[in-house]
């Protein structure tokens, strides 16, 4: 249950001012969204997604400025987890308690602070009577979910097999899972050629870093292109210890040059595709030193 909370700082005069620490509580992480819907740390401009990095599941966002005195909005997406939903009201309840209220709205309905208890149990039982029922709603083989971090994929059956066994701490386990390791989410990001107009994609994949990739290439949501749009797609080799781009090759030439690494399944879509040492990223750069590209 997709839940927006508003709280409304009271009278003309003398009014408090929210801090980040008062929405953070010294242990939330925070960040901002990019194209991919992939976390940028510790950035504020615009919708700001927090998240407890004990437990990260979907988050919560909100919009943030400096010297917040008004109002403030809070809002929990769909299919939350039940630590996710507690970190709603916990921030809610310090936001009240700054600002002197123990009311504020949630969907268009007026409640209190002395409302929590219900209400949280009540946006815990709706997600995992929805997986239960998710066979009435979702036909496809998984289901996308914009996480905390970026994207996950998750099976139909796992999601229905959480709501049958009643099992919300197994389904937040699943994503804090899928979020907690140290991992680059690649995706590519879509150009256009000034001569040609064609649409290509590039990867980019530095050495070292474990990367949480597609064995054939995607689109990013936010484009809100079929991939059959995209010409070429292709793969730019970033060296960290040289502090650049060694080569830029086909994306299925690089998919070739790994194939038969050793790769751990990420979900049905993606594989982990362990950092590539500065060796190994030679040696495939130099398999393709003139790799054709779109004329720019």
């Amino acid at each position: 249950m997709a839940i927006e909370i508003i709280i409304r700082q009271k009278g003309f005069f003398h009014k408090v001012p929210l801090e980040l620490e008062d929405l953070t509580d010294g242990h939330l992480e925070y960040g901002v969204m990019d194209f991919g819907y992939r976390l940028v740390p510790r950035e504020t401009e615009g919708v700001v997604v927090f998240y407890d990095p004990d437990h990260i599941g979907r988050g919560m966002e909100t919009t943030y400025e400096e010297n917040i005195k008004d109002r403030i909005v809070l809002r929990l997406p769909d299919f939350s987890t039940k630590y996710d939903t507690a970190m709603l009201y916990e921030m809610t309840k310090r936001i009240c308690r700054k600002w002197d209220t123990e009311e504020f709205e949630q969907n268009g309905r007026r409640v209190t602070v002395f409302d929590i208890p219900e209400l949280k149990d009540q946006a815990e039982e709706f997600c995992m009577d929805y997986f239960r029922q998710i066979r009435n709603f979702v036909r496809e083989d998984r289901m996308v979910i914009t996480a905390a971090l970026w994207p996950l994929r998750i099976p139909t059956d796992l999601l229905e097999k959480f709501g049958t066994e009643n099992d919300a701490e197994g389904y937040a386990q699943y994503l804090h899972a899928c979020q907690s390791r140290d991992l680059y989410y690649a995706l590519p990001v879509i150009y256009q050629s000034r001569r040609t107009g064609e649409l290509f994609g590039v990867y980019a994949i530095s050495s070292g870093t474990d990367t949480i990739i597609s064995l054939e290439p995607e689109v990013p949501a936010s484009v809100g292109l079929p991939k059959e749009r995209i010409s070429f797609f292709a793969v730019s080799l970033v060296s960290i210890q040289e502090k650049k781009a060694l080569s830029t090759i086909r994306f299925e030439d690089f998919i070739e040059e790994i194939k038969e690494d050793p790769m751990e399944a990420y979900d049905d879509c993606h594989v982990i595709l362990p950092g590539l040492s500065e060796e190994k990223m030679a040696e495939i750069a130099s398999k393709y030193p003139g790799a054709e590209m779109p004329a720019e």
